[in-house]
């Protein structure tokens, strides 16, 4: 259905766009994937491991098979080509302006469509920051606890690491095989590991960074440089083979256990909600809100544009139909905001997902003064007169039109 419809309006239509595009980029973020782990890693082989990875793990590597139009799903195959422009800057001891102009270009494609991008990309500097800083105070401590005074040398072999500083007594430490420093590129991926590690465990959403990140890593079993002595004891490509087909084994079976799930998305309570709204503004919960404005292209009040300060002051008054203020002081704040009907959701007025985040329980620790008056949503759901009137239903919306002093007056 959806196919027929992409092909018959095109990418101009927003629903089309939205999910054409999403899987034209991730399609091509496989891709990038196989060149990103083939250049880390030095071999095509690594290439082929961190995408298989990725599939056997997709279903814990991604959401876009489950919505499509998030905002990181645009993001995220930038955040790919900008740490693999970042790869090769950390590598090359020649880099060109044009390497740091497509690094800021990937920068900036990352940040536009997602609002917490500018927090992954923190990570790098802090790990890098750690990295510096650690080293150097670590250096201090044991210097100053045995008693040693060689930190001297110690930082200017950290500037010749970082800044390119030589001189004779830098050179003649970097120039022994026993002195050579760990590649840049590799103290980075691992130190980039361990933040979205940190991330993962306090926001599980954002394992979506750290598993396609191990995927990358994965490839680094193929680095001759790591583990030369070992393939050179084992034929390379008997060991490697041998890893995909232990992989294989899950693998195989994740792969199938996606490939079984045949569901067809469908809301028809939301699609008569979304017929029937043609021509006023309404406010509403963040994703029906979404709906309505992709759907129907109408003028909205709020959206899950949760970030901007104005948009979270809307979003709270209008979420306030979910509170225990009185009827009238909600009235009175939607008409502030020109508001003329309003999307209430049933379920909305019972959901839960654990202990504490009700929309009651919320409410009830951001305004305590209310906390012992009825649900305006049970309220509202069994007689919405005389503030508002109810002028579309199903099973699970009603459309209440906000009623002005003057309706309210006729009503009375």
């Amino acid at each position: 259905m959806l196919n027929n419809l992409c092909l018959f309006k095109g990418l101009g239509d927003p629903a089309c766009f939205y999910v054409g595009v999403i899987f034209i980029l991730n399609g091509l973020m496989m891709g990038l994937f196989f060149i990103y782990a083939t250049y880390l890693s030095g071999s095509h082989l690594g290439g082929l491991i961190t995408v298989l990875c990725y599939f056997f793990n997709h279903g814990e590597a991604t959401r876009v098979m489950w919505a499509p139009p998030l905002r990181e799903s645009f993001a995220c195959p930038f955040l790919v080509l900008q740490m693999y422009i970042l790869t090769m800057i950390l590598r090359s001891s020649n880099n060109y302006g044009k390497h740091y102009i497509a690094l800021c270009l990937a920068n900036v494609a990352f940040m536009l469509p997602w609002e917490f991008a500018q927090f992954i990309l923190f990570t790098q500097l802090i790990q890098g920051c750690a990295w510096w800083f650690g080293t150097i105070i670590l250096k201090l401590l044991t210097a100053e606890i045995l008693g040693v005074s060689d930190h001297i040398s110690l930082t200017d072999l950290i500037a010749a690491r970082i800044l390119r500083y030589t001189d004779f007594d830098t050179l003649m430490y970097t120039c022994a095989p026993e002195t050579y420093f760990m590649e840049q590129a590799l103290v980075f991926h691992a130190l980039q590991l361990l933040a979205f590690a940190a991330l993962a465990i306090l926001i599980l959403r954002l394992k979506l960074f750290l598993t396609p990140h191990m995927c990358v890593m994965a490839s680094l079993i193929c680095s001759q440089r790591l583990f030369g002595w070992l393939f050179r004891r084992f034929h390379f490509e008997s060991v490697i083979f041998g890893i995909l087909t232990v992989m294989s084994i899950q693998g195989c079976a994740n792969l199938r256990n996606q490939w079984s799930i045949r569901g067809e998305f469908t809301n028809l309570p939301q699609e008569e909600l979304l017929q029937w709204i043609k021509y006023n503004t309404r406010p509403g919960t963040m994703q029906t809100m979404a709906s309505i404005k992709l759907s129907t292209l109408h003028p909205i009040v709020n959206h899950p544009h949760y970030e901007d300060a104005d948009l979270r002051a809307r979003t709270k008054i209008a979420y306030s139909v979910y509170s225990r203020k009185s009827a009238k002081e909600v009235r009175n704040k939607l008409l502030a905001l020109h508001v003329n009907y309003y999307v209430l959701e049933e379920s909305w007025c019972i959901w839960k997902t654990k202990p504490g985040c009700s929309m009651l329980e919320i409410w009830d620790l951001e305004d305590p003064s209310n906390s012992a008056n009825p649900s305006l949503c049970s309220t509202l759901l069994r007689d919405a007169r005389p503030y508002f009137t109810i002028v579309f239903q199903n099973t699970l919306y009603r459309v209440l039109k906000v009623n002005r002093e003057r309706d309210y007056t006729s009503i009375l």
